[in-house]
């Protein structure tokens, strides 16, 4: 829970869109696209346990976390000179 009290208090490590206010001790007005209003956010779970009617436990599971995004689909190859065509985006340089 510290890593994510890290992100939630950094505003350069907040996914794109989502805007955070400290309302006080491991606690924040959430927002993110979708919602249509701030909402009481906790990385303190005993905290969340005591006030679980109005706050949000910010962790990966609740709906107000950003959900899991992966990267591509990795290059399929069978040579080093295979993949050595292949672009960063995955897209070919020249043809075989």
């Amino acid at each position: 829970m510290d890593d994510l009290e890290r992100v939630l208090s950094d505003p350069d490590l907040l996914p794109p869109g989502i805007e955070v206010r400290g309302l006080g001790v491991r606690e924040y007005a959430f927002q993110q696209p979708g919602l249509t209003r701030e909402v009481r956010v906790s990385t303190n779970p005993t905290y969340y346990e005591q006030n679980a009617d109005n706050v949000e436990l910010w962790s990966p599971g609740n709906p107000t976390f950003p959900p899991l995004v992966t990267g591509p689909e990795p290059v399929q190859v069978g040579t080093l000179a295979e993949l050595l065509l292949w672009s960063p985006k995955g897209i070919p340089l020249a043809s075989e």
